[in-house]
């Protein structure tokens, strides 16, 4: 498929304007076509919508790739229509590939299809340049001139000619006498340079007004006057009989009023081309004739500041007989080297050649093992082919070993250790990681040990004796747990500085884990008490509970109360707040608030329709507009930003609506007296169910929840989840 762009001028909206692009024949009528990999034929428009700023694109497939029973097909682009309901159409030919501007690949319909189908010339690529074409004296040779080109040169110099007569002597040349020396000012021309820098100014103002002229003429509406012109075009059947003004038409076209008048040799009639009074011949009279070459006044080539004859000639002799004319010998020179460079070098070989030889020698010694060496230093790799690689001396040493079914890393004679030393060449601090002992079977590992998935990753366990702490797990991205170790008493510790995340076990079997870091940090505990007790915090429930359905068993965070109890419905008040408090047992990331309509509501009120959610300070911390979702009974689920909600906080979900008819929610108790008995215990700024305000047309920015006021029922109805 292939891109056309283009872009609309002009229009205030333009994304009212009526677009689509349609094929049809090379006359302009609509047009069947077959792409023989597309199955199905190209009968229905290709719709277009331009952008904001008049801008639009159109996907068409290429011409070339059409077959269509009308022959050859155009695509056909309207831009709107003019005021009496014309379509604006642009036809184009729309190439294989890219993407073109719609301007570019115009085309002009033909008037006909003959033989089922026609041709539409169309503007192609420019060509290649030519080859250059043969010289003046190329041109010589090949109609037989026989010589060097400086010899065809000197045969275009002809001999002097013969002094002139009669011409007398020059008293002034353009008013002046004496000895005259002719320049520019002197026979009215301009000085030296002056055409150039014309010709530069004018080369300069032409490109700054072609470029203000493409400018406006990008910007106009009408800039060939097109639309103006298919206004009032003329039909060709009338043969020009449609005119409404003739005359005005002939003086348009220049035509003067020559066009009216008849033939004739009297005032008022047109000469015919054969008439008598066009034969008197006149004999042109001689102009400068004077200053040519054999005058009696010539202009010479030094007055007009040419090279006098043979300069050119002189040259060309001069740079044919040079030794040297472009330094290409003394370059060679500084290039190459000579018979004595090439000797110096072949005594330098032969030293050479016996040196090399003395160094094979030692090689081989090398190779065959008959030499000792002093010491090895290798700035590659070393290799050690057949044999282990043994360091060792009369106490103790190691060994790479290869035999055998693995590869063997061996110590003798005292324990192995790995270290690394903080400098380049074995020097600065040295580190000692690892021991492994000679007289038993044990490893001694000193500093942190970190587990990795692959070298260089982050730590999934550690083990860091100087903190004491093992730090294990991690799958699906949990955090490690830190283990810490194990209480001698019951409960958790009393002293010590601690770290949020360190676990501890208790001589109960009890695990405690710190929430605060601090000496000794906030603790808890996941076990509950065999025999009655006070669970502090919150118990975030993954399952049912108690017998008892909780969210999370429906799969969502949290809700104001098991949505089995909303037994009952309520319809809202235009304008007012309503908020529905929500407590969250645990951290959880929510982009999902429900609610509840009972019975619809009708005719809303554009953007004054919406649910969101609140912190317990009244901040607004999402909100989504729910116009069309109150016009509809049933359970609603709108869709917010993701928000983080904390541990052991709550939250409002939040409804306003205005409408011709407000919806109906649903909720629980609505018996006199529930407004206190649902907030029992808490005061407006944490109500479970409250109003905040009335005539309101959107959730605004914050609330002041002092000013809550408790509702007369229950509800609404609402949860929040992932």
């Amino acid at each position: 498929m292939t891109t056309v762009t283009g872009k609309l001028i002009g229009a205030s909206n333009p994304q009212r304007v009526e677009m689509r692009a349609t094929l049809v024949d090379v006359t302009g009528k609509d047009a069947v076509g077959y792409v023989a990999s597309v199955p199905g034929e190209l009968v229905r428009p290709v719709p277009i919508t331009p952008g904001n700023d008049g801008a639009w694109t159109a996907t068409l497939t290429a011409n070339s790739l059409i077959e269509s029973d009308a022959g050859d097909t155009l695509w056909a682009i309207q831009e709107g229509r003019e005021k009496d309901g014309t379509p604006i159409v642009t036809y184009v030919a729309v190439p294989d590939t890219g993407s073109h501007w719609v301007g570019s690949i115009r085309a002009d319909l033909s008037d006909t299809i003959t033989g089922g189908g026609t041709v539409v010339y169309l503007p192609g690529p420019a060509g290649a340049d030519g080859e250059d074409g043969a010289s003046a004296y190329e041109v010589a040779v090949a109609n037989g001139f026989v010589g060097s080109e400086a010899e065809w040169l000197a045969s275009l110099v002809g001999p002097p000619g013969e002094s002139g007569s009669g011409g007398g002597a020059v008293d002034s040349v353009n008013g002046l006498t004496g000895a005259v020396v002719l320049d520019a000012a002197a026979v009215d021309a301009d000085p030296e340079g002056a055409a150039a820098a014309a010709q530069a100014a004018a080369i300069s103002a032409a490109a700054t007004d072609a470029t203000a002229r493409v400018t406006a003429h990008s910007s106009a509406t009408d800039p060939h006057g097109d639309r103006a012109y298919a206004d009032g075009k003329l039909a060709k059947t009338a043969n020009l009989s449609d005119l409404p003004d003739p005359a005005a038409a002939r003086t348009s076209l220049g035509l003067g009023n020559a066009a009216t008048r008849n033939v004739g040799t009297t005032t008022g009639t047109v000469t015919a081309g054969d008439d008598s009074r066009l034969t008197d011949a006149r004999t042109p009279t001689a102009h400068a004739a004077s200053h040519a070459t054999g005058g009696s006044d010539p202009v010479t080539a030094a007055a007009i500041g040419a090279d006098p004859a043979g300069t050119a000639t002189t040259a060309v002799t001069t740079h044919t007989g040079a030794t040297d004319p472009h330094g290409d010998r003394s370059w060679a020179d500084s290039k190459f080297a000579t018979t004595t460079d090439l000797g110096t070098t072949n005594a330098a070989v032969t030293d050479l050649d016996a040196f090399v030889q003395d160094c094979l020698t030692r090689v081989a010694a090398i190779e065959q093992g008959t030499a000792w060496l002093a010491g090895v230093n290798s700035s590659g790799p070393v290799m050690v082919s057949g044999a282990d690689l043994t360091v060792k001396d009369n106490d103790k040493g190691y060994r790479f070993r290869r035999g055998g079914s693995a590869l063997d890393l061996e110590a003798t004679g005292a324990d192995l250790l790995v270290s690394n030393w903080s400098g380049t060449g074995f020097n600065g601090t040295q580190r000692a990681y690892l021991r492994l002992s000679a007289d038993a079977q044990n490893i001694q590992v000193a500093g942190p040990v970190e587990s990795v998935a692959a070298l260089y990753g982050a730590a999934v366990h550690k083990l860091d004796p100087a903190t004491g702490v093992a730090s294990l797990g991690g799958k699906n991205g949990l955090t490690a747990v830190r283990f810490a170790g194990l209480k001698a008493t019951p409960g958790a510790p009393t002293t010590g500085d601690w770290t949020a995340g360190d676990t501890v076990a208790d001589s109960t079997g009890a695990w405690w884990l710190c929430t605060a870091s601090g000496t000794p940090g906030t603790w808890t505990t996941g076990a509950l008490p065999s025999t009655g007790g006070i669970i502090t915090g919150n118990l975030a429930v993954t399952g049912n509970a108690f017998g008892q359905d909780t969210p999370s068993a429906h799969g969502i965070a949290a809700w104001c109360y098991d949505p089995a109890l909303a037994v009952n419905s309520t319809a809202l008040s235009n304008g007012i707040l309503y908020l529905t408090r929500v407590n969250i047992a645990a951290d959880v990331n929510v982009t999902k608030l429900y609610w509840w309509v009972g019975n619809s509501g009708s005719s809303p009120v554009s953007g004054q329709n919406q649910v969101g959610l609140y912190s317990s300070a009244g901040t607004l911390l999402a909100s989504t507009t729910v116009d069309s979702a109150i016009s509809t009974a049933g359970f609603k689920t709108t869709t917010i930003t993701s928000q983080a909600l904390t541990a052991g906080a709550f939250y409002w979900v939040a409804m306003v609506f205005n409408a011709s008819v407000a919806p109906t929610l649903t909720r629980a108790s609505g018996w006199t007296g529930v407004d206190t008995a649902a907030n029992l215990g808490q005061p407006a700024a944490s109500s479970r169910f409250a109003t905040n305000g009335s005539s309101r047309t959107a959730l605004p920015s914050t609330i002041t929840p002092a000013s809550n006021v408790g509702t007369d029922f229950a509800g609404p109805w609402a949860a929040v989840g992932a």
